[in-house]
């Protein structure tokens, strides 16, 4: 009988805590779902007081390369990946490093480094930085405040200037905060910011990329695709008369059949609430809206999007579609 009782004590017991578990749980679900819907409203005002007007003369380059130093796939087995985007782009005279990479595990060398060792990547060739937005896997980790990091250990930087969504702060480094769109040099251009309420991440700010390419249109290099690539696509249009020509980068579907860690994470770092996911409709009309814009040359990163996604990019876009892997470079040509 005593022993029962015991049992018995014990188990309301843990009854009990996992009540206050659950209550605990529901209040900070209550709390951020709350929060999400106000920072919502915030964005929708602050998105309507911008006022956005088109590039006047807007200048090109003859040549674009796009080279992933960081991605989530590699078809090189010497070559590092992980959940994080970095991309060394050339156009013309001009080397920007786009984002820098995740360093999930915060070691030094990075993964950012070790690649550009193996592909004999110079720091010093890197003329800009362009922080796309300031999420870990794109700042170079975890609790990193006002700044991003190429590894855990200083990397020095000569002669950079780096283009920020937000204020930020690295060493002597120049910081150019990007808000509205802007002319960073020949021929290359940032969107301007596009904010998005993220549940549990809060709003975040975003830029994306534009280079023109002579003849041929505007390529969008894209971190996340928070936005969504239909207000990408409008802003682009809002400052460019040239046609969208490429679409390469993050565009954020992480649609799967399977759970796993890395899908629960991209469904909770969302502009919508997580458990109402993503559904195959909204990658349909992505691809419908790229082809009805006759996008030529398209490449979803797999740092965010599943395998399904890009397979369905990779199925209507044929030869047109570009795979973003580590060490494999996307090069551009007006002669194309």
């Amino acid at each position: 009988m005593f022993i029962k009782k015991g049992v018995g004590f014990i188990l309301n017991k843990i009854k009990f805590v996992l009540l206050i578990l659950l209550l605990i749980l529901a209040l900070i679900i209550i709390f951020f779902t709350f929060k999400f819907y106000k920072d919502k409203e915030i964005v929708n005002r602050q998105m309507k007081e911008i006022n956005i007007s088109k590039f006047q003369n807007v200048d090109s380059v003859k040549n674009l390369s796009i080279l992933p130093i960081v991605e989530y796939d590699t078809k090189n087995s010497d070559l590092l990946t992980e959940a994080g985007v970095s991309y060394l782009i050339k156009a013309d005279n001009r080397t920007i490093l786009f984002d820098v990479g995740f360093n999930k595990n915060n070691e030094h060398p990075s993964i950012l480094l070790k690649n550009m060792k193996y592909l004999n990547i110079n720091i010093n060739e890197i003329d800009d930085i362009f922080i796309s937005h300031n999420h870990p896997d794109h700042t170079g980790g975890h609790g990193l405040d006002g700044t991003f990091s190429l590894s855990k250990e200083n990397v020095k930087l000569e002669n950079v200037i780096a283009y920020t969504p937000e204020k930020m702060e690295y060493n002597n480094t120049k910081i150019k905060v990007v808000n509205k769109p802007k002319r960073l040099s020949k021929g290359i251009y940032s969107t301007g910011t596009i904010s998005r309420a993220i549940w549990l991440m809060g709003i975040t700010k975003e830029q994306t990329l534009a280079i023109n390419l002579e003849n041929k249109g505007i390529v969008l290099i894209i971190g996340c695709g928070h936005p969504s690539i239909k207000s990408i696509i409008k802003r682009a249009e809002d400052i460019f008369d040239e046609p969208i020509y490429g679409v390469i980068g993050g565009l954020h579907y992480p649609i799967s059949n399977k759970l796993s860690y890395k899908s629960i994470v991209q469904n909770i770092a969302a502009p919508k609430l997580p458990w109402k996911g993503y559904k195959k409709s909204e990658v349909y009309n992505s691809i419908d809206l790229l082809i009805k814009k006759d996008v030529k040359v398209v490449g979803i990163s797999p740092h965010d999007s599943s395998k399904w996604t890009i397979n369905q990019f990779k199925d209507r876009f044929k030869s047109r579609y570009k795979n973003i892997v580590v060490g494999k470079k996307i090069d551009f040509k007006i002669d194309n």
